[in-house]
């Protein structure tokens, strides 16, 4: 069997937007929040094709941006994996 060789491109995301990014839970978002992650969630794909989204640890820190709205938060990295 053929191993794939995948690819990860990191992001800087929010803590509470997590559950939406990793499981789908939209609960405690609002219809704007929800509006801004699906958008971010088709830039992936358009960019990097089809893949998912993972974590690596739980190690969170505050950032003054980040790569959903651009806003000062609690965020974790998030990776992108797709096929080269």
């Amino acid at each position: 069997m053929k191993k794939e060789n995948m690819k990860k491109e990191k992001f800087t995301i929010p803590v509470y937007y997590l559950p939406y990014i990793l499981n789908g839970d939209m609960d405690g978002l609002t219809d704007e929040e929800i509006k801004d992650l699906q958008l971010f969630e088709q830039d992936c794909v358009y960019y990097y094709g089809i893949g998912h989204f993972a974590t690596e640890n739980e190690n969170t820190y505050f950032s003054r941006i980040n790569d959903i709205n651009r806003f000062g938060a609690e965020c974790q990295d998030v990776y992108y994996m797709h096929k080269l």
